[in-house]
């Protein structure tokens, strides 16, 4: 065990009696294990370009077809979001007078998110959600000021039954525009 402050060493003292010494060779291979871990976290990505393909749709029709056949509408992916906000607002009735309103928590991967009165749906196929979700998600700087609100933790690709990884999302929109 090793720490890194004062109170963890005396942590350590305290369970000295319990840890064993490391198998020889562990000292490499935990640098070799670092090493890796680091290059991996290493991301290049000109999230300018991104969101300049996003605004020119420069991004094929065939990439947001994948992404949307792997989309299992669960809304995983925006409830575990710490920069998610989308919200429903629903009426519930508590008597024959009276009823109470409530925010809800929403996805706006759900198919009814956009339907307006009238049961007009902008966005009733699932290729258009995911397209305005990952818009939403990158190129928000094009209505907001301060760029993507995504803060790239990669919950969203842990929660996806799809396997949808963002970071995956992000270099091939850098790449080529999503093309296969």
């Amino acid at each position: 065990m090793e720490s890194g402050s004062a109170q963890g060493g005396h942590l350590v003292e305290g369970v000295k009696d319990v840890v064993v010494s490391a198998e020889p060779g562990f000292r490499e291979e935990l640098g070799r294990l670092r090493a890796g871990a680091a290059l991996a976290r290493r991301r290049d990505v000109d999230m300018s370009r991104v969101r300049r393909r996003l605004s020119k749709g420069l991004v094929s029709d065939a990439f947001w077809k994948d992404l949307a056949s792997r989309c299992q509408t669960c809304g995983g992916c925006s409830f575990v979001c710490p920069a998610c906000s989308c919200f429903n607002i629903v009426d519930l009735p508590q008597s024959a007078t009276a009823g109470e309103r409530q925010r809800q928590w929403d996805s706006c991967a759900f198919s009814g998110f956009t339907r307006v009165a009238g049961g007009h749906n902008p966005s009733a196929a699932k290729v258009a959600r995911i397209q305005r979700r990952l818009i939403h998600k990158l190129d928000r700087s094009r209505h907001e000021p301060g760029g993507s609100p995504c803060v790239g933790c990669g919950r969203c690709t842990a929660a996806c039954p799809g396997e949808i990884d963002m970071a995956s999302v992000i270099t091939r929109i850098c790449e080529d525009g999503g093309a296969s």
